[in-house]
């Protein structure tokens, strides 16, 4: 008995230490991540705007000029952009495995060095790990908005979201055969309790008291390999499919149900001429007076490696009575709640130039 409890308390020990190690894993990925945006920005102001996108910006990464397009050919066949872009992190959230991130917090733009800023706004950054482990920018968006009355650095105190549990790395690993017996013969109503399974198939046996289970799992995955593929596969369907309740509820029902049905409790909202906001209540009462009749065209979705984070981003084009369509570019966040339900963590609109 004594070896029983010696051997559970080292084990409760074992996995209180890899909890341990894995929130200061993800806590400092977040830290690294909040410095790869201040090292962005540092370069925006020290150098030129176009020289800061394309050292920072990934391979294949998504800007918005209005609509969606390849942000490292937006700048490689532009000028160098005239002024000076400077912005800060405010809000940084790092997935479970530390590959992927958002960051977002205010920017400013100056017409040249000396002068003071005269234009303001909200960037939304969505990051992954390439390379050697260097952190690039997959998306970027994001809003403009009156002056703040606050410095850019010091006017918001550098805030981390939620930490993330890191993936099973074993999870895809067939389960050893295993077996048990359990409980008391006795009875006379000859009833069978006890059950035998294997993968997704299930049968059960037993008499009285008298129990036997044996188990295999993971069976039908053939590799690690396998097992991503069919995990990112189900776990796209699912993050689309929260994407859909929320469009289909915001209008056929109301935006109340829309939020309500996939919003996290701490969703930020960010609209083109208005500060953004925290929280979902919030983001209800400033939605509520907004149009409802508009289409969502879905352009593209991304997901973390340890499938807690991700994103959608496509175009919405509102149809108000008695006006001319509206056309915005929207980008959409989510992480998983402890349930593993997508919830929608951040929700951003741009909008298209007026003719």
């Amino acid at each position: 008995m004594k070896r029983s409890l010696r051997l559970l308390t080292l084990l409760c020990a074992c996995i209180l230490m890899r909890r341990e190690a894995a929130a200061a894993d993800a806590t400092t990925a977040a830290a690294e991540l909040a410095k790869a945006e201040q090292g962005f920005a540092k370069l925006s102001v020290d150098t030129h705007m176009k020289t800061a996108f394309t050292t920072w910006l990934a391979g294949h990464s998504i800007l918005f000029k209005p609509g969606p397009v390849d942000g490292q050919k937006f700048y490689r066949d532009r000028p160098e952009p005239k002024g000076v872009l400077d912005w800060a992190p405010a809000f940084v959230e790092v997935s479970g495995d530390g590959q992927f991130g958002f960051s977002t917090g205010p920017w400013t733009y100056q017409r040249a060095r000396d002068q003071s800023p005269i234009a303001f706004g909200r960037f939304v950054s969505i990051w992954k790990r390439e390379g050697a482990g260097e952190w690039r920018v997959l998306l970027d968006t994001g809003i403009s908005h009156a002056d703040p009355g606050r410095s850019l650095r010091s006017g918001e105190p550098l805030e981390f979201g939620p930490l993330h549990a890191a993936p099973d790395t074993n999870a895809w690993k067939p389960r050893p055969l295993s077996a048990g017996v359990a409980g008391q013969v006795g009875g006379k109503d000859g009833t069978i309790g006890g059950s035998v399974g294997t993968g997704g198939m299930g049968v059960s046996v037993g008499t009285g008291g008298f129990g036997v289970g044996v188990s295999t799992g993971s069976q039908g995955v053939r590799s690690k390999l396998d097992y991503q593929w069919r995990r990112n596969a189900h776990d796209k369907h699912t993050l689309l499919s929260a994407e859909r309740t929320f469009t289909w509820n915001a209008r056929s029902r109301s935006w109340d149900r829309a939020y309500r049905a996939v919003g996290a409790n701490d969703v930020r909202l960010l609209r083109d001429g208005a500060f953004a906001t925290t929280g979902l209540d919030t983001a209800i009462a400033r939605m509520t007076s907004r149009p409802r009749n508009r289409d969502w065209f879905h352009r593209g979705e991304g997901m973390s490696g340890s499938w807690d984070l991700g994103y959608t981003y496509g175009l919405a084009v509102a149809h108000p009575k008695g006006a001319r369509s509206d056309t915005t570019a929207y980008v959409h966040l989510w992480r998983k709640d402890e349930a593993g339900n997508w919830k929608l963590m951040l929700d951003v609109e741009s909008e298209f130039p007026k003719p």
